[in-house]
């Protein structure tokens, strides 16, 4: 989950959020939802003691923040976070919802929102934080999430996933976890010759033969491609 050491990164890599959202012409409504049809609680399979020593840790942020003569958004993001480090979810959602209330671009609550509620199974409202926090400050691992989320959550919105992690790839560069994807979205669209690209540069990245295999399956691809067109 982010910190409020979340906005520490390149300030160049911000065009990224608003390129991202140009392709998002039609955004997810940002509405808050009844949390009725979601989960709102998951087991983080926490022993009595570990829960104990939450409990202590909440109990004591929640008494320094009832104390302070107005809210601390830093306070307010640790709460929101150990409620959801608990599985406490519906109570972590509140907390950021809490600090977005005080400052609606902070990018940490509005990462940690989308995760919060892509975990309550909240699919279009993880989207929509997410696609938010990207306009707010772009973060490798936003970008990730949002098109893991698409991917398997949102399948009529795959045709924007190339181009997402295209643009993430020119601002933030030839980063392992966004070639790869890259990769695999050319290889879903039977564009053999970039996928096996893209692989062969997260190999160079990685300096592993992890993507050997891929490689030559891309290769045969390829090849098998280039005969079926052969009349």
């Amino acid at each position: 989950m982010a910190t409020r050491h979340y906005h520490g990164v390149v300030a160049a890599v911000a065009a990224v959020g608003v390129a991202l959202l140009l392709i998002f012409i039609v955004r997810p409504e940002l509405a808050n939802r009844s949390d009725e049809k979601f989960k709102t609680y998951i087991d983080k399979g926490l022993t009595p003691e570990m829960r104990a020593e939450y409990d202590v840790r909440i109990a004591t942020l929640k008494a320094s923040i009832a104390a302070d003569e107005k809210p601390d958004i830093v306070k307010l993001l640790r709460l929101g976070n150990l409620y959801y480090q608990t599985g406490e979810l519906g109570l972590a959602k509140q907390e950021y919802n809490a600090i977005l209330a005080i400052n609606p671009k902070d990018a940490a609550a509005l990462e940690n929102l989308g995760q919060t509620l892509a975990d309550m199974g909240d699919v279009s409202g993880a989207e929509a934080r997410w696609l938010q926090a990207l306009e707010e400050s772009a973060q490798i691992v936003t970008v990730t999430r949002l098109v893991d989320l698409i991917n398997e959550s949102i399948p009529e919105h795959k045709d924007r996933v190339g181009k997402i992690l295209e643009l993430a790839v020119e601002q933030f560069g030839q980063d392992l976890s966004l070639v790869v994807r890259l990769g695999h979205w050319y290889r879903e669209g039977g564009d053999y010759v970039r996928a096996q690209s893209h692989y062969e540069v997260a190999k160079q990245i990685s300096s592993t033969t992890d993507y050997d295999e891929l490689i030559e399956e891309m290769r045969q691809l390829s090849i098998e491609k280039r005969q079926e067109a052969t009349p």
